[in-house]
């Protein structure tokens, strides 16, 4: 009999790695907020600086420029971070640096490709953005931990991810729905200027290795490769 191309009963239901999400951010929130939150919250505070008529106009853009060059510097540790912690490896921040640096040219290049692909398949039709979504959402943990070049990296995400789109839809769906809650509790501060992009921003960790658990799930019972 022919082997299953992925084990599915060994698949986690996707708001059961909601627990599985704060076990692994407990001991690395530190290197969340230096890696991810700072760099988010760097942009907003530029934000601030430029309304139409503030006379800080040239220091907000200076500081979103600088918040922004920090977060794509950050790219790649941000990447090395989530599949070191969904393998239960502590990493410390300065090798998360070293360590990944050699992925960020191979990172940017993707995102710029699928942010592409993503609006010119939600213009031309709705399906078409989906598929290229499910395909491709995962590929950078692909780039990270496999170290593949782009292309193979595609494409084996395409194949892996084929057969548990179930499982992968779900995952995003869970990640929407507390994203938007995140979303909604910071409305509460409204009358904050700021406030709510600041606490948007603070609850990320509730979601912040939702994905890439469930890579680590499929790529672990998966037999699909490519060549």
């Amino acid at each position: 009999m022919a082997q299953p191309q992925t084990d599915q009963s060994a698949l986690t239901p996707s708001w059961n790695l909601v627990p599985k999400n704060f076990q692994l951010v407990r001991p690395r929130i530190e290197q969340i907020v230096v890696i991810l939150l700072l760099p988010i919250l760097t942009i907003s505070l530029g934000s601030l600086l430029i309304p139409s008529y503030s006379t800080h106009l040239t220091i907000g853009w200076f500081v979103i420029v600088i918040g922004f060059l920090w977060w794509l510097v950050n790219m790649a540790a941000m990447y090395y971070l989530q599949v070191s912690a969904a393998k239960n490896k502590i990493v410390g921040t300065a090798d998360l640096y070293r360590k990944s640096w050699r992925y960020l040219g191979r990172l940017l290049g993707f995102t710029i490709l699928f942010a592409a692909m993503l609006i010119i398949g939600f213009i031309l039709l709705i399906v078409p953005g989906f598929i290229v979504l499910r395909r491709y959402i995962l590929t950078s943990y692909y780039i990270v931990d496999k170290d593949l070049p782009i292309g193979q990296a595609m494409k084996l995400s395409a194949a892996q991810t084929k057969p548990v789109h179930g499982y992968l839809w779900g995952t995003l769906g869970v990640y929407l729905v507390l994203s938007l809650a995140a979303s909604l509790f910071s409305l509460i501060f409204v009358f904050i200027p700021g406030a709510t992009v600041i606490v948007t921003t603070l609850l990320v960790p509730f979601y912040y290795f939702l994905l890439v658990l469930r890579y680590t799930e499929i790529t672990n019972n998966s037999k699909i490769t490519v060549d």
